[in-house]
C-alpha cells in the first residue's frame, strides 16, 4: 500500500518548522530551494522519503517517486525531478556512488544550519565575445 501525506498535513509541518528555524535564518541570506531543502532533510516525518544520512555530511533520497509526488509541492512551486536535480547540480552538490540516491555539499551538514551560507549558486562564465587578434 502507497503511503500518501495530506496536504494539511504537511503544510502544518512545514508551518511549524519555518517558525522552528526562522531564528537560526534570521541572519543569513539564503535562497528559497536551499531553506526549503534543509527543512525537508530535517523532517522527522519524511525520513522514510529524504534523510541524513548516519554521518550527517551527506542526505539520502530513499523513495525518489513520493518525495516528487508529495513533498517537493509542499516546499516548492514545482514536483520535477529533472528541476529538483538541475537545483543541486547549480548549488554544487556532488552526488555520492552509493547504492542509495545521496548528495553531498560541505556546507550542508546536520546540526550546522550556519555553514549554509556558505552555499551558493553557480555563476555562468561568460563567454569570451571579442574575436581572437582583436587588440580593442
Amino acid at each position: 500500500m502507497c503511503e500518501t501525506f495530506r496536504r494539511s498535513e504537511l503544510t502544518e509541518f512545514n508551518r511549524s518548522m519555518d517558525r522552528e528555524y526562522k531564528g537560526m535564518f534570521e541572519n543569513l541570506t539564503l535562497t528559497k530551494f536551499i531553506t526549503g531543502l534543509w527543512n525537508m532533510v530535517n523532517d522527522p516525518d519524511t525520513d522514510h522519503i529524504i534523510e541524513w544520512s548516519k554521518s550527517g555530511s551527506t542526505f539520502v533520497i530513499r523513495d525518489s517517486h513520493k518525495l516528487f509526488v508529495n513533498v517537493l509541492p509542499e516546499y516548492y512551486k514545482h514536483s520535477s525531478i529533472t528541476t529538483f536535480y538541475s537545483q543541486l547540480k547549480n548549488y554544487d552538490f556532488g552526488k555520492v556512488y552509493s547504492s542509495d540516491i545521496e548528495y553531498y555539499h560541505r556546507y550542508f551538514q546536520r546540526d550546522e544550519p550556519d555553514l549554509l551560507s556558505g552555499i551558493k549558486r553557480r555563476v555562468p562564465v561568460a563567454k569570451k565575445t571579442t574575436q581572437e587578434g582583436d587588440d580593442n
